[in-house]
C-alpha cells in the first residue's frame, strides 16, 4: 500500500451531489432566519409608518375642524349682530 493512500481518501473533495447538498443546507440555514428577520422587520416598520401617518392625518383633521368651527362662529356673529352695517360686512 502506498504511504499516502489514506491521506488521499480522507483529503478528497466531495463530488457534485455532495456539494449541492452542502450548499442547499447552507442556504437553508442562512436564508430561513434571514427571511424571518426581514418579514418581522417589515411588519414592525410598516406598523410604525402607519401610526405616524395616522397621527399626522388626525392633526390635519383637528386643524380643519377648528377652521370650520371658527368660520361658522364668524358667520353666526355676523348674522346675529344687528348693529353691523352693510358696508362693514362688505369690507370683511
Amino acid at each position: 500500500m502506498a504511504p499516502f493512500a489514506a491521506e488521499r481518501v480522507v483529503g478528497q473533495l466531495p463530488g457534485g451531489p455532495e456539494v449541492l447538498v452542502i450548499l442547499l443546507l447552507l442556504g437553508v440555514v442562512i436564508l430561513v432566519p434571514l427571511g424571518i428577520f426581514v418579514v418581522v422587520y417589515r411588519f414592525v416598520a410598516g406598523r410604525n409608518d402607519h401610526e405616524q401617518r395616522l397621527s399626522q392625518l388626525e392633526r390635519e383633521v383637528a386643524a380643519l375642524q377648528r377652521e370650520v368651527r371658527e368660520s361658522a362662529d364668524d358667520d353666526e356673529t355676523e348674522a346675529v349682530d344687528p348693529t353691523a352695517s352693510v358696508t362693514n360686512r362688505d369690507t370683511e
